[in-house]
């Protein structure tokens, strides 16, 4: 994961995805490609203290990753199985 570290505060993120691909063998459906954007910074206010946040799937990209079916039923509807949305967390970490 590429950062920048400054004096207190280092900075980073990262790109995730995949391309396009058949939802199976038969290559009749297709998934569409998607991609994530990770960021973080860690902030170091005082020597042994570290504040955090992370966030991940910043802009709240739908990926999905797994489709049931080889082909859109008649219905209109398949099963999917996709990646979190945008999650953020925040941390404080004491050293000692």
């Amino acid at each position: 994961m590429p950062q920048l570290r400054f004096d207190r505060v280092t900075v980073g993120g990262n790109l995730f995805g995949t391309t396009s691909s058949f939802a199976q063998d038969s290559n009749q459906l297709k998934i569409p490609s998607y991609a994530t954007v990770n960021a973080f910074v860690d902030f170091r206010p005082v020597a042994r203290v570290e504040l955090s946040v992370r966030a991940n799937n910043l802009f709240d990209t739908l990926g999905i990753v797994e489709v049931t079916q080889a082909s859109i039923p008649t219905a209109g509807i398949v099963n999917v199985r996709t990646i979190p949305g945008r999650t953020v967390s925040a941390s404080v970490k004491y050293s000692f």
